[in-house]
């Protein structure tokens, strides 16, 4: 979320015996709250950052002290130059944040606040109101709601704490940090640890809120016995990529009577045990005990993978995998390493995982066969249900009477809550309708390129969410996307004018789904075919003249389904001579990153390899491919494509490079931007339908 203070409120327990309870964190981001883009709407964010930044307010008995808080977070004090080796918990939480808790009594006279200063109980609801307007009027993406919680709290008897405590995370028994030196041997790392409570699919309806608590590693900071930070050992886990997720989507409606179905691992990472150095974390104060609260620096030792440390990621993945192999799963390691496969009484399930989220697809009579034998490997909170949401996109998977699959994946939601985050932005109570999401480019003129847009601070929060609806499940945007990222560090009005149309089109087309249509009597009859449409422009960009190379795959059955299951839009790394060089450029990338890709994926799912189809409209380029050294042989240094390799793929009878007309290359979708139309007709292509 790209705003600079996020806030947190929280309104505690009502009961009038108990009094009132104001909690609120405030973490200072880079850019200074005075440059804060004034929002047309009635919030005074001016008065409430005034509230929060100046904080000298006086009680009604008198002036008190002033706390001033530094750019780096931390309080400044005459303690500060006094500085140890020793690892200060409260010091290196306030490196990381800095949070102030308010707390009223029944009485109305003061409330308190963590690092000296007080406010007045009518200043401290003047702050709520002003915090209330903010959440209220900015909408979900500015304002994040979630609770501290605090041992006293009713919800502090929470999953965070039982998963804690019931899987042996850490050794229950506390010792100084010197000790553990001792004790553990000169390795060993310390790590500062932080509870954090929030909401999971906020941009939803309330009824699908998920209250999510875990205690995380501050793992940017970890230190070794001399109080120096640690580089840790750069592994990382690899979750399911989105084509992988797809292609369990198209596995599922491929098989007769299939079904897709999900669960959520319950505390992933506790489940595995951390490797490694030794590592000790000092808890957060609210779980310590009366004798640990005594000591300097109370420490444990920790046992299991903890959220926050950059190798717990690839210690789950391994200890997932470990025991999914001992139960007989098939691994596509050379493929896409979290995606399994296992036969029960003769129909193949396969399975994949992000992170924490299991997703099955088969025969829907043998998935409980094959969930029960997961549950024995890892802990989950629920059962396993229909797919209907996973990795931030909506599923409906459906069959008609022919048994043809359906699967629809859309993200209303999330457009819904970008386009209102916009339309805030600019003070706009709708925006204009537009067919296509961008217009053909053209040199403009010189002060709309030199003069920096207004969204210049923040063009990277839209940028990036439009680059994560793009991948998820509107690929026609692609293009328009992709070209606004190229300009993210040097925005211009031009940028802005695009960005306009891309969410007035966003905002217009907002029900518009991704359609995955599928029969299996194609895997039947063995009539499925992979197609793969490429395609480039050729300098048309006004600012570097390189090429944007674009492809899209498709499963294409033979009665008529079609399934868009990968697609992409990259400018080239280099400028091409002429138009078949980057027409082979474009057939080199989709054939490298999408096409084998699909055909060894699917291939292990079904058990059979399927043909690809290379459709370009280029007749120069597919000469060159099969002379190998003709005309273009100077692509290997220019380009970095060999010649070669493309004559050798497609010497593999399973690989048939085809000419077409260009009118119909579906990957023009992806490389330029184009008239109405056109666009209209390749999106539904694509199978980009308004739904509901």
């Amino acid at each position: 979320i790209d705003l600079p203070t996020i806030l947190h409120l929280h309104l505690g327990d009502r009961d009038p015996t108990a009094g009132r309870i104001h909690r609120m964190q405030i973490r200072s981001a880079p850019r200074k709250a005075q440059q804060v883009r004034k929002i047309p709407s009635q919030v005074h964010l001016d008065h409430m950052l005034r509230h929060i930044h100046q904080m000298r307010i006086r009680s009604d008995s008198g002036p008190i002290t002033n706390t001033e808080l530094r750019p780096d977070g931390t309080h400044s004090s005459d303690a500060d130059s006094e500085r140890s080796q020793q690892p200060n918990p409260d010091r290196d939480n306030a490196a990381v944040s800095s949070t102030m808790t308010f707390e009223s009594d029944r009485s109305g006279l003061s409330t308190v606040v963590r690092g000296g200063t007080v406010l007045t109980t009518p200043a401290a609801l003047r702050l709520e109101q002003e915090l209330d307007k903010l959440t209220t009027e900015l909408g979900k993406m500015f304002a994040c709601v979630t609770k501290i919680v605090k041992r006293r709290d009713p919800e502090w008897d929470t999953n965070a704490a039982a998963n804690h405590s019931s899987k042996r995370t850490w050794e229950s028994d506390a010792c100084e940090w010197e000790t553990a030196v001792a004790k553990y041997g000169p390795d060993v790392e310390y790590v500062q640890e932080n509870l954090i409570l929030g909401i999971k699919h906020y941009e939803l309806d309330q009824s699908q809120h998920r209250f999510k608590a875990c205690i995380v590693a501050l793992g940017d900071n970890v230190r070794d016995i001399y109080g120096r930070l640690v580089e840790e050992d750069q592994l990382h886990g690899r979750p399911i990529t989105l084509e992988g997720s797809r292609a369990l989507d198209c596995y599922a409606g491929l098989q007769p009577g299939g079904d897709c179905q999900t669960a959520d691992a319950d505390g992933a990472y506790l489940q595995a045990r951390l490797k490694g150095r030794p590592n000790v974390i000092c808890l957060p104060r609210e779980f310590r005990t009366q004798s640990e609260l005594q000591m300097r620096c109370p420490v444990h030792l920790l046992y299991m993978a903890i959220y926050g440390l950059t190798r717990s990621n690839s210690d789950w993945e391994d200890h997932a995998d470990d025991r999914l192999l001992l139960k007989d799963w098939l691994q596509a390691r050379d493929i896409e390493r979290p995606i399994f496969k296992k036969e029960y009484n003769g129909h193949i399930v396969g399975m994949g995982r992000f992170v924490d989220d299991f997703k099955l697809a088969g025969h829907k009579p043998v998935l409980p066969l094959a969930w029960a034998e997961i549950f024995e490997c890892f802990d989950f909170a629920d059962p396993p249900q229909p797919v209907s949401r996973f990795v931030g996109s909506e599923e409906i998977l459906s069959r008609d009477h022919a048994d043809v699959a359906t699967c629809l994946v859309n993200q209303d939601a999330y457009i819904d809550t970008l386009t209102r985050k916009y339309m805030d932005e600019i003070g706009a109570y709708r925006l204009p309708r537009y067919d296509t999401p961008a217009v053909k480019l053209a040199a403009s003129d010189v002060s709309s390129m030199s003069e920096t847009g207004p969204f210049a601070s923040n063009c990277g929060t839209y940028v990036g969410a439009g680059l994560w609806i793009a991948r998820n499940s509107r690929p026609e945007i692609s293009f328009a996307v992709g070209w606004l990222g190229r300009y993210t560090t040097k925005w211009t009005k031009r940028q802005d004018a695009a960005l306009h149309r891309l969410m007035g089109y966003l905002a217009a087309t907002q029900t518009s789904a991704l359609r995955l249509v599928l029969n299996p009597v194609d895997v039947q009859q063995r009539t499925l075919r992979l197609v793969l449409w490429v395609d480039s422009d050729w300098a048309t960009d006004p600012d570097t003249r390189r090429s944007t190379s674009g492809a899209v795959l498709q499963l294409v059955g033979s009665h008529g389904t079609r399934a868009t299951f990968a697609w992409r839009s990259h400018r080239q790394g280099a400028t091409a001579l002429s138009a078949p060089d980057a027409e082979v450029t474009a057939m080199a990338e989709g054939l490298k990153r999408h096409g084998i890709y699909a055909q060894d994926l699917f291939e292990f799912l079904l058990g059979y390899r399927i043909p690809v189809d290379i459709m370009t409209g280029s007749a120069t380029g597919i000469a060159a491919i099969d002379d190998a050294y003709g005309v273009l042989k100077d692509m290997k240094r220019t380009q970095g494509v060999p010649l070669s390799w493309l004559h050798d793929v497609s010497l593999d009878p399973d690989n048939n490079i085809k000419k077409t007309s260009t009118d119909d290359i579906l990957a023009d979708v992806m490389a330029k931007a184009l008239e109405k139309n056109k666009f209209q007709h390749f999106s539904r292509l694509l199978g980009v339908y308004p739904h509901g």
